[in-house]
This record gives C-alpha cells, structure tokens and sequence, in this order.
C-alpha cells in the first residue's frame, strides 16, 4: 500500500510563526493560453492583475504560461503546472509560501537575511533567504536547481537536508521519499535518519493529476 507524507521539516516547526509580517498577495502580471484561478470550489479564466488570495490554486493547460508578481519577486510558471497558495493555517508560520503540485516553476525571491520563504511539494521542501530557482515535479518525483544564491531542500520528513549551491540541483523520487539526491560538483545521497526499516513501503502516490 503506497502513503503520502506531507510531514514537517523540524526547521519550519523551530521557526517562530510571529516573526513573520502578513506577506502581500501575489498579483497576476501575464498569462498565455488557458490559465485558470480555482478559490473557494470556483474556477475562472485567469484575468491579468488579479490577486491571488490564500487557498487559490493556479492552473496552466498544455500550451500556457504564467507570471505572478509580488513586489521585485516573481514566479514564471510553465505549461501545465499547478501551484497553491497556501491557506494561513498551513503556511507554517507564514514561511512555506507556494506549493507546487506538478509541473516547473521558476522563483525569484528578494534576499533577506533569514530564510522566509518556502515551496512545498508531494516530495521535497525548498526553504530560501532570496534566491532564484527552479522547481519541477512530476510522477517520477521532483528536483530543485539552483540558478543564484543557495536553497536548503529536505525530505518532507527533515530527515535529510542539504544546501544547495548555484548550479547543483536536488532530487527527490517519488520511489523513495526518504532520500535526497544532490547533483553538482559534488554528487551525494543522503538518507533520512527517519527513514523506516528497509523493505518499509516509503513511496508516494504522485502529484495530482495534470490539467
């Protein structure tokens, strides 16, 4: 029987929700193709300048693209990809800031001096200071790449974690849930101290199904 794990990294818990402000929304700049809103069980074409308040999900068909802005930050989000904004009560003290169900999306996000942003998916959790990177899930798992400054990316779980330098990148597959894969100029596996007995079902059931 396959689970799906969504636990959380012991970072994100020692964090204190109260030294985060109310973060602004995130506002549509551009759409191409067939970008829809999802709020509250209604969906909608996605209208350029719209905001993206709490809970909404936003969903790109097989020829569409999208940017969402939030001050000098911004997410391109590619051709089918889903991405989440997070209700208050799951956004972890307000750090875990997008989740990304399937497909790539690549952030930018403005540098401050402690980690206050993060995208969670059905595999891995990228926690930032400012930085800009790639992240892509599929059913086969999902992997993070660095393009400027570094990101810490764990196992859902906390048990694995790894610094991600500029031009490496980390994988998390969806056969294993426990084990982070770094790839760089210095290529490493790292297992979960929580990881159950070998011969323990660890796999994940996949993302949601793809628009």
């Amino acid at each position: 029987m396959r689970k799906i794990f969504y636990g959380v990294a012991p970072l994100l818990l020692a964090l204190n929700g109260t030294a985060f402000a109310a973060a602004p929304q995130w506002k549509i700049s551009e759409t191409a193709g067939e970008v829809r809103v999802t709020q509250a069980g209604a969906s909608r074409a996605a209208v350029k300048g719209a905001l993206l308040a709490s809970g909404a999900t936003l969903t790109t068909g097989p020829n569409a693209r999208a940017v969402i802005v939030r001050g000098e930050e911004f997410v391109i989000v590619s051709p089918r990809s889903q991405l989440r904004v997070p209700e208050a009560k799951d956004a972890q003290g307000g750090l875990m800031q997008m989740i990304e169900d399937f497909g790539t999306a690549v952030f930018k996000i403005q540098k401050k001096s402690t980690p206050h942003f993060g995208v969670q998916t059905p595999y891995l959790a990228a926690v930032v200071k400012g930085t800009t990177f790639t992240v892509s899930v599929g059913e086969e798992g999902a992997s993070v790449q660095v393009t400027q400054g570094r990101v810490d990316v764990q196992t859902l779980d906390g048990g694995a974690s790894e610094i991600i330098e500029a031009g490496a990148i980390a994988t998390v597959g969806a056969s294993d849930l426990y084990q982070l894969k770094v790839e760089g100029d210095v290529s490493k596996v790292i297992r979960s101290s929580n990881a159950p007995a070998q011969g323990t079902v660890t796999a994940s059931v996949g993302p949601p199904a793809q628009a």
